[in-house]
Formats: structure tokens, C-alpha cells, sequence
């Protein structure tokens, strides 16, 4: 039969992006061959989900988690699949999309990101695995590209032109490796997965973007700093693991906290915004504050008999960021407030604490030791502590002079100059 001829039995299949759609299928069609298939995805359990089905059809599989933007976890990738089954035999470049933006809205920085994604992922990993082939007499790599790479259609400069890029690149490799490794490209057009229905629902974004705008205005949030505002050649330093971590807002899913500190002007406080605008986005419960205010609202608060009820607020937002915490020391009544608090939220919210001070001189701000020692306690016992260092980030928003406008060789007065 001419399926006998698309067996594998027994070869080794990595396939990226394979936690949901095209990149799942591939996975369940290639142990369907006979192949025993490695499935690399962000997303830890959506790849288990696809090992299972991989084992369910009588092939051994190996989830690993991979971001293929990082080329250390391309790399770690290949390692892992030698390490469990001892080749490589067969790569799947699955991982890509984009989100369709006009040109003139697409940013460098999103231009070069679609590349990376798209086109130098896949290079990377290519040149990772044909090591691992060759050892075994060659193998197959199939890159999957887009029609968008070869059809005119607005909204696509990025995400087509990275595309054909793969395509082009495609072409390029395939006469370099062969013949022991074939290398073809497939250029899929609309196929019904998560991915399009994202694309299709455009209209939806829409009103979520706005719903989101509507969200952040209520949660306080500074509508400047968002997270594609950040100005990644600023110099500073910090663990961008971590805080690409954060951005995943597991830790407001887990009831986690979330310590940001550093000196003053290195961007504590758009990092800390920019988290609360991610929830927003995801429709969780925000509230921004400054610490200083907080504790001034809470006070008056306690004079008209409300603050039981601003205390209820506050206990019910998924996300709660409290900015400049312990600038100013803590009295009485707002250590009281502070403990009571991080009580009433501990395991039950995520809090969001900047600081220009270390958590071990937290304690020397309040006015009751034993209750500062309990709050703080509870807050570090469940933080991730992201520390800032370098240069102040305020300089990079100062307000810039526009571009002189060519000289027309006419005064401020309208009076005609001449030299």
C-alpha cells in the first residue's frame, strides 16, 4: 500500500509549537507512522496532553517545555531528545504566527520579534539538530510556512515577510544539507485552530482592547506603561527570567506576590504598571496605589466609618500593587492597616510591592515590631523578588524637542531673513 511507504517505524520526531493545533496533529499523525515524537511547546500542559495522546497510539514521547525564542531552550531541546531516545531523525518547525498589525502600527521592535519567532528559530534549531542526524545517516526537516508568505493582504508586513523568509530560507538549506537531509517547506493556508480564530476575531480584540483601556482606568493605571513601552536598551539590570515569568501572571493564578526592588528611577513602578495592565488585558481585578495614599485614603476612611468597606475592596482584586512601600515610616494606625491587610489577602491575592528599601529594613519602618514582623513575613514567605540595578529609566521619559523644521528662510515675525 502506498501508506507503507510514509512509515517510521521506530525514528524520532521533534515537533515544536506542538501543544495545540497543526503542531499537535503533526505529533499524533507522525506516531500514527510509527515514530516515537518529542512535542516542545511553552505550555507544560498542553504538551503532556499531546504526549498522552502520542502514547495512547503506542509510541513513547518526551514533553518538553521550550521557548523557541530562547536559544538556549532550542538547544537544551535537541540535548533532551538525544538524551531519551538517542537520535534525531525527523524535525517538525511548527512553532510561529503573528498577530495581523497595520505597517505604520508595527514597531521595530515587534518587526524584529516576528523574525525571531518565525525564521531564526527555526534556523537555530536546524542547525542544533543536523549534528544529530547526520551521526545517524540524515533525516527530514519540514518548516512550516504561510501562505501569507506569498499573498498581498494587509496587516501582514511582519508576519508575511517572516514567512517568506522561512519559505526563502527553506530553499536555501535544502540544496546545503542534501542529499543526506531533506528539507522542505509547507505553506499552509487557513486551517481551523486556535491561532485563526484568534486572527478571525479581530473585531472581538477590539472591544477587548477597549474593555481592557476601561479596566486599567479603574485600576489606576498609568496608560504610558505597558509592557511593549519598555525601553529594553535602558541600563538596567535584571532577571529577565523572572520577570518573563511574572508576565505569565502564574503567580496572580497561584496567589503568589511579587517583590520589585531597587534604587530610585530604575523602573520599578512601570514594571509593577505594567503587570497590572497585563491583568487587566486578562480581565482580572486590578487596583493600583501609591503606598503614601493608600494609607492617607484608608485614614479618612476610618472617620466617615468606611473603611471596612474600602478594606473589603481592596481583599477582593486578584492583583494589588502597592507603590513606594516604606518610603515614609509606618504609625500606628498604618501598621495596623498594613497587617491587617496582608492577613485578610495572604494565600487568598496576588500583591504587587515596589520598594526603594530591602525587605530586611522593612521592619525598622513600622511602628509595632511584632505586627511588622508577621506582614512581612507572610508577604516574602509567597514573593518572587525581582531586583532592579543601573541607571535611573526616568531620563529615558523625559519629554524630547520635536525635529527642527526646515529652515524656510523666514523669521518667528514672518519677516523674510537674509545672511
Amino acid at each position: 500500500m502506498i501508506l507503507d511507504r510514509f512509515k517510521l517505524t521506530d525514528r524520532v520526531a521533534i515537533v515544536t509549537g506542538a501543544g495545540k493545533g497543526i503542531g499537535a496533529g503533526t505529533a499524533r499523525a507522525l506516531a500514527e507512522a510509527g515514530a516515537d515524537v518529542v512535542v516542545a511547546a511553552r505550555t507544560v500542559a498542553d504538551i503532556e496532553k499531546t504526549a498522552a495522546d502520542v502514547r495512547e497510539r503506542g509510541r513513547r514521547s518526551l514533553a518538553v517545555p521550550c521557548d523557541v525564542t530562547r536559544t538556549e531552550d532550542l538547544e537544551a531541546l535537541v540535548a533532551a531528545t538525544v538524551a531519551e531516545f538517542g537520535r534525531v531523525d525527523v524535525l517538525v518547525n511548527n512553532a510561529g504566527g503573528w498577530l495581523p498589525r497595520p505597517l505604520m502600527e508595527t514597531s521595530e521592535k515587534a518587526f524584529e520579534a516576528a523574525h525571531r519567532f518565525n525564521v531564526t528559530s527555526a534556523f537555530l534549531l536546524i542547525r542544533f539538530a543536523v549534528p544529530a542526524m547526520l551521526e545517524n545517516g540524515g533525516g527530514a526537516i519540514v518548516n512550516i510556512s504561510s501562505r501569507a508568505a506569498s499573498m498581498v493582504q494587509p496587516g501582514f508586513t511582519a508576519y508575511g515577510t517572516a514567512k517568506a523568509g522561512l519559505s526563502f530560507m527553506t530553499r536555501l538549506a535544502a540544496p546545503e544539507l542534501a542529499p543526506k537531509i531533506r528539507v522542505n517547506a509547507i505553506e499552509v493556508g487557513g486551517v481551523e485552530t486556535a491561532a485563526l480564530e484568534m486572527v478571525l476575531s479581530d473585531e472581538v480584540t477590539r472591544r477587548d482592547s477597549r474593555s481592557a483601556q476601561l479596566r486599567a482606568k479603574a485600576a489606576h493605571l498609568d496608560p504610558s506603561m505597558l509592557c511593549e513601552a519598555w525601553d529594553d536598551s535602558a541600563s538596567v539590570t535584571f532577571d529577565h527570567a523572572l520577570w518573563q515569568e511574572l508576565t505569565t501572571l502564574r503567580f496572580v493564578d497561584n496567589n503568589h506576590n511579587a517583590l520589585i526592588l531597587g534604587p530610585v528611577g530604575v523602573g520599578k513602578t512601570f514594571l509593577a504598571t505594567a503587570l497590572g495592565h497585563i491583568g487587566c488585558r486578562r480581565r482580572y481585578r486590578v487596583h493600583f496605589e501609591r503606598a503614601d495614599k493608600l494609607f492617607k485614603r484608608m485614614k479618612v476612611a476610618r472617620l466617615d466609618n468606611s473603611v471596612e468597606a474600602e478594606m473589603r475592596k481592596l481583599v477582593a482584586v486578584d492583583l494589588l500593587v502597592i507603590d513606594d512601600f516604606a518610603l515614609h515610616p509606618l504609625d500606628v494606625t498604618d501598621t495596623n492597616l498594613f497587617y491587617e491587610l496582608t492577613v485578610e489577602r495572604h494565600r487568598r491575592g496576588a500583591t504587587v510591592i515596589t520598594s526603594n528599601r530591602d525587605p530586611s529594613e522593612f521592619l525598622a519602618q513600622f511602628a509595632d515590631p511584632l505586627l511588622a514582623q508577621s506582614a512581612v513575613d507572610r508577604i516574602q514567605s509567597a514573593a518572587y523578588e525581582l531586583v532592579i540595578e543601573g541607571e535611573s529609566y526616568r531620563k529615558r521619559q523625559r519629554p524630547q524637542m520635536a525635529s527642527p523644521l526646515p529652515d524656510s528662510g523666514t523669521s518667528r515675525s514672518g519677516r523674510r531673513t537674509t545672511s
